[in-house]
């Protein structure tokens, strides 16, 4: 397989003096078999050519990799390689992003066929938030959305002990205070309660692992949100039908684009909703599409609606990866061809909004939900066919779209006694 790529004898005799060598065969064929490009990987060999060089260099042994390797790696190739392969005229981000992913998936190769043992947490604090979120995930059953969520902000409360010379041992009531008000501007009322939140829940379980004492756990007062206060932001019907038109549906890109957008615009669903759809959760028999909803974790049955038929169609046939292995509905284009995420379903709304010079605030895939939710009120559908369609286990999550329709709930009004007007 190697030959393949590299057919000068000064690139094989790179790869054959080092302990890499032996493995390069086999993580070709397994990044091959994930769907990467020839072109991809001929790039990919050139940077790992250069790091088995920095391993012969420093004298690393191959059990020894880890991902501190990846960035010494790369310091040491700005200021002592001078490898055969020349580097070329690139921006030096571009070079540092193919480096760090070439030399990623071949970690990840190794870690996979056991010979680089699994990474380990860096230091005791990343050990205990490893520790803390398998805690959520086995004993309090939290998504693995949820868990996402919750470690961006765990990360930037260990980065700000870091940055202040503290850990969760030394720390004191006041530190995390200090940090909750770092955290103030310029965040929103909701993130405010994300963070709080999860110190609660966190700090608790710090206690309970005696690692902090009771006189350490500060009282965290959650800043007075109401919820559904505000009014839903919506889109109007010209905004849809623009950002549905600018979509190029000539491109593969654009047909996934097309499919997901109108999903999201026919059915109100979410964006996590959006990434578990399977290929086997379309009966294209009898025309229904079965939804597992991430919040209430109930599955919902919905009608496949012919446009979104077409669209899904057109998708499947000339737009969706041939060489995919996953049975998601929507997947990436580029390698390895993965389910898409909800950051990336959140990119192609925002991509949308721009292409069609859509100007709103919030540019969240949940914006379509609001609209959908809306426009079913006001095409007269009661509180609870709505809340059926869009999988409310709460009732009060849909009379906040009341809210928005205060001129259609004049036609469902009681009179008032006495004939008053």
């Amino acid at each position: 397989m190697l030959n393949k790529f590299r057919t000068r004898a000064i690139g094989l005799r790179g790869y054959q003096s080092s302990a890499l060598c032996p493995h390069i065969d086999g993580y070709l064929c397994w990044m091959t078999d994930r769907g990467y490009s020839r072109i991809t990987l001929h790039g990919y060999l050139g940077h790992l050519r250069a790091f088995a060089s920095f391993q012969k260099a420093k004298r690393i042994k191959l059990a020894d990799l880890d991902d501190s390797h990846v960035a010494r790696f790369q310091h040491w190739y700005k200021k002592s390689y001078s490898g055969p392969f020349p580097r070329r005229k690139s921006h030096p981000s571009s070079i540092g992003k193919a480096q760090s992913a070439a030399v990623n998936s071949l970690l990840t190769y190794l870690r996979i066929t056991g010979l680089v043992p699994e990474q380990k947490p860096a230091d005791a604090g990343q050990f205990i938030l490893h520790e803390y979120f398998q805690f959520l995930r086995v004993h309090r059953g939290l998504s693995e959305a949820t868990i996402y969520n919750l470690r961006k902000i765990a990360k930037k409360f260990h980065g700000w002990l870091a940055d202040h010379s503290l850990d969760y041992t030394s720390m004191s009531g006041k530190d995390v205070e200090d940090f909750i008000l770092a955290c103030e501007n310029p965040s929103t009322p909701t993130v405010r309660q994300q963070v709080v939140g999860f110190l609660k829940g966190f700090l608790r379980f710090l206690r309970t692992k005696q690692i902090i004492g009771d006189g350490c756990l500060p009282f965290l007062p959650s800043r007075r949100h109401y919820k559904h206060a505000a009014l839903p932001t919506i889109l109007t019907e010209a905004d849809v039908h623009a950002t549905l038109k600018a979509v190029d549906r000539a491109t593969p890109n654009g047909k996934r684009d097309y499919a997901l957008l109108l999903m999201l615009k026919t059915y109100g669903l979410r964006g996590g909703e959006l990434t578990r759809l399977q290929l086997n959760d379309i009966n294209w028999r009898s025309q229904i599409i079965h939804v597992k909803q991430t919040k209430t974790r109930r599955n919902l049955d919905l009608p496949l609606v012919p446009s979104v038929s077409r669209a899904i169609i057109d998708y499947l046939r000339r737009g969706r990866p041939k060489r995919a292995k996953v049975r998601s509905l929507f997947v990436s284009t580029n390698a390895p061809y993965g389910p898409m995420t909800t950051a990336g379903i959140a990119r192609v709304v925002s991509k949308g909004f721009d292409c069609a010079n859509v100007k709103i605030a919030k540019r969240g895939s949940h914006i379509f939900r609001h609209t959908r939710a809306t426009n079913l009120l006001r095409s007269g559908k009661s509180l609870k066919t709505i809340g059926d369609i869009l999988g409310h286990r709460n009732p009060n999550s849909t009379f906040w779209y009341c809210k928005l329709a205060v001129s259609d709930l004049r036609q469902v009004a009681l009179e008032l006694p006495g004939g008053a007007e």
